[in-house]
């Protein structure tokens, strides 16, 4: 979803790279990710604030993008509209990835998980 929301405000594929990596083992970590490439972050909480913390120890150089102390919006709060078919969720993310949501059922796949065993 990231990508695809790149790519539609114009941004090159060869501009950006999108990969897990285990933030948790961080002598791991220069296996997945050189430590010549910066990392760009946000910080809204302590786990942020102690990702920076593991990633820097590591030796990666860390850019804070922005700084809140809570999150404009939340998975779950998407999610829970999804399920009650508010459509207030669409405007909380990119045009193209609501599209690419709905594209997937993501709603209806959702509406299916919360039923009980058997319905």
């Amino acid at each position: 979803m990231i990508e695809i929301a790149l790519r539609a405000e114009g941004i090159s594929q060869d501009r950006f790279d999108i990969l897990p990596f285990p933030i948790e083992e961080i002598p791991l970590l220069a296996q997945f990710l050189p430590t010549s490439v910066p990392i760009f972050t946000t910080t809204y909480d302590s786990w942020n604030e102690e990702k920076i913390r593991l990633l820097r120890s590591g030796g990666y150089d860390v850019i804070v993008l922005w700084e809140r102390q809570t999150k404009e919006f939340e998975g779950h709060q998407l999610r829970s509209d999804m399920l009650a078919g508010n459509p207030r969720w669409k405007a909380q993310v990119p045009t193209v990835v609501a599209e690419y949501l709905e594209e997937l059922g993501m709603p209806e796949r959702l509406r299916a998980l919360s039923l009980p065993a058997g319905e």
